[in-house]
C-alpha cells in the first residue's frame, strides 16, 4: 500500500451516479489492470475518518506508487487514482505529465462501460511555492476537451490546515475540476487527499449538476409562467369586455373559471417545483460551506474558496429565488382574478335570477287573474246549470204527472221539491267529477248526493199521488 505521501503526484477522481454491482466490478477491474495493481485487499487505513467525514470505505489496492479507492457518499460511488513520486530524479513536469498519461489510459476504460461519470477532479500534488507550482503546470502537455489548461486569472488559492490549494477553473461550465495542493504536512495530506477533498469536491459537482438541472427545469417554468400570465391577462379583458353586454351568458364566464383553475394549478406545480429546488440548493451550499469552515486556516481563506466556487451557485440560486418570487406574485394574480371571475358569475347569476323571479311574479299575477275570471266563468256555469236543472226538472214532472193533478201541487212546495233536487245533482256532479280526478279519494259525498237525489225525486212521486186526490 501507499505507505506515506511524498510532496509530488497526481491525484484523478471519478464520480458515479449510483453503480449496480456489475458495472461497478468491470470499473474497479479495468482500473486495477490499467494500474497493473495486485488484486489482494489491503488494509483499511480510513477506519478512524468513516463516521466524522461521512465518506464510506469501500476498499482499495495499492503499491508504494500508485493506489486506487473506491468509496461512496450520498448515492455517489468515488473511484480514486493516486500516483505519488518519492525520491525520483524526474522533473515535476514530467511527473505530472506521466500521471496525466495514465489518467487518460484509465478514461480510455470508461468506454467500454455503460455508466459515464458525471464528473472529474485532477489534483496535481507538489511544488515548494505556488510560483514553482503555476511554473511547472504552465509547462504541462495540454490536456481537457479544449485541448487547454485554464487560464491564469482564473487560479483561487485557498490556505487549508495541511496545505494550499490552488483552484485552476473555479468559474468553468466544465465537469472536469483541476487542482494544484502545495502539501505542508505529510501526514495531514493523506487525510486531505483521501477525505476532505473528495467530500468538497462531491459536492461542487453535485452543485453543477444540481443547478444545471434546475436552472433548465426554471427556464421551462419561465417560460410557462409567461405564457400563463399572458392568457390571465387575457381572460381578465375578456371577461371586462363580455360583462359590459347584453348577452353576456353565465356559460362563458364559468368556462373563464374552469380556465383559470387549471392555470392556477399549472403555477402552483411551477412554484413547489421551484420551492423545493431552492430548499436543496440551499441546503447543499450551506454543508459545502460549513466544511469549508472547518477546513480552512481561517475566514479570508474560506471567503477565496467561496468567491471561487461558490458564488456561481449563489448567484444560481438567487435566480431560483427570483423565480419562486414570482411564481407567487403570478400565483396571487390568478388567485384575485379567478375571485373576479367567480364574482361576476355570482352577480350575472343574482341577475338571472332576479329577472326569473320578476318573470315569475307577473306570471303569477296573470294566473291570479285567470283564477278570478275562472272563478267568475265556474259562479256562471254553476248558475247556468242551476237554472237549466232546475227548469227541466220542473218541466218533466208536469209532464210526467199530468197537467191536472201538477197544479193541484201548491207552487212554494214545487220549488222547495224542485230546488232540492236541482240542488242534489249539481253537488252529485261535483263529487263525480272529483272522483274521476282522484280516484283514490273517498266517495262518501257522492253516495250522500245520489241518496238525495233518490229522495228528491221520491217526493216528486208522493207529492203528485197525495195532490191528485
Amino acid at each position: 500500500m501507499v505507505q506515506g505521501f511524498s510532496s509530488s503526484g497526481v491525484v484523478q477522481l471519478f464520480y458515479f451516479s449510483e453503480l449496480d454491482d456489475q458495472n461497478l466490478k468491470k470499473i474497479w477491474d479495468s482500473f486495477r489492470t490499467v494500474c497493473e495493481l495486485d488484486s489482494t485487499a489491503s488494509e483499511d487505513v480510513f477506519k478512524k475518518k468513516r463516521e466524522k467525514t461521512k465518506l464510506h470505505y469501500i476498499q482499495h489496492v495499492a503499491n508504494k506508487k500508485l493506489g486506487l479507492y473506491l468509496f461512496k457518499t450520498r448515492n455517489v460511488h468515488i473511484f480514486e487514482f493516486v500516483l505519488l513520486q518519492e525520491g525520483s530524479s524526474k522533473s515535476l513536469v514530467e511527473l505530472w505529465n506521466k500521471g496525466l498519461t495514465q489518467i487518460g489510459e484509465l478514461k480510455t476504460c470508461l468506454g467500454t462501460v455503460n455508466a459515464p461519470a458525471f464528473g472529474e477532479a485532477t489534483v496535481l500534488l507538489g511544488g515548494k511555492t505556488v510560483d514553482d507550482a503555476e511554473d511547472a503546470w504552465r509547462k504541462l502537455d495540454p490536456v481537457g476537451d479544449s485541448g487547454e489548461w485554464p487560464e491564469a486569472e482564473q487560479i483561487q488559492k485557498t490556505e487549508f490546515l495541511g496545505g494550499s490549494l490552488l483552484c485552476l477553473s473555479p468559474e468553468s461550465e466544465s465537469k472536469h475540476n483541476y487542482y494544484i495542493y502545495l502539501p505542508r504536512n505529510q501526514e495531514y495530506t493523506r487525510t486531505f487527499l483521501l477525505q476532505e477533498l473528495p467530500m468538497i469536491d462531491v459536492y461542487i459537482q453535485t452543485l453543477r449538476v444540481e443547478t444545471s438541472y434546475f436552472l433548465e427545469q426554471t427556464r421551462a417554468i419561465e417560460k410557462e409562467r409567461k405564457e400563463t400570465d399572458k392568457t390571465i391577462d387575457s381572460i381578465l379583458h375578456q371577461g371586462l369586455v363580455v360583462a359590459g353586454e347584453e348577452a353576456a351568458k353565465i356559460g362563458q364566464l364559468q368556462k373563464q373559471v374552469k380556465d383559470l383553475s387549471r392555470l392556477y394549478g399549472v403555477l402552483a406545480e411551477g412554484a413547489t417545483i421551484t420551492k423545493s429546488a431552492c430548499h436543496r440548493l440551499k441546503s447543499d451550499i450551506e454543508i459545502l460551506e460549513r466544511q469549508l469552515e472547518t477546513l480552512t486556516v481561517n475566514d479570508s481563506s474560506h471567503q477565496v474558496f467561496k468567491t471561487g466556487y461558490l458564488s456561481t451557485y449563489n448567484m444560481r440560486l438567487d435566480r431560483l429565488n427570483m423565480e419562486r418570487d414570482l411564481l407567487d406574485h403570478s400565483l396571487e394574480n390568478a388567485r384575485t382574478a379567478l375571485d373576479v371571475v367567480r364574482s361576476r358569475v355570482d352577480l350575472e347569476q343574482s341577475a338571472q335570477s332576479l329577472t326569473v323571479q320578476d318573470q315569475t311574479r307577473k306570471l303569477l299575477d296573470q294566473n291570479i287573474v285567470l283564477q278570478k275570471e275562472g272563478i267568475s266563468l265556474q259562479v256562471a256555469a254553476v248558475f247556468i246549470e242551476f237554472v237549466v236543472v232546475f227548469y227541466y226538472s220542473l218541466h218533466s214532472w208536469e209532464i210526467l204527472a199530468r197537467a191536472e193533478a201538477f197544479h193541484h201541487i201548491p207552487a212554494v212546495v214545487q220549488f222547495m221539491a224542485v230546488l232540492v233536487f236541482t240542488a242534489s245533482v249539481i253537488i252529485c256532479t261535483h263529487f263525480a267529477a272529483k272522483k274521476i280526478e282522484k280516484p283514490e279519494a273517498p266517495h262518501v259525498g257522492l253516495w250522500l248526493s245520489l241518496l238525495a237525489i233518490f229522495l228528491s225525486f221520491s217526493s216528486f212521486v208522493g207529492l203528485t199521488q197525495y195532490f191528485s186526490h
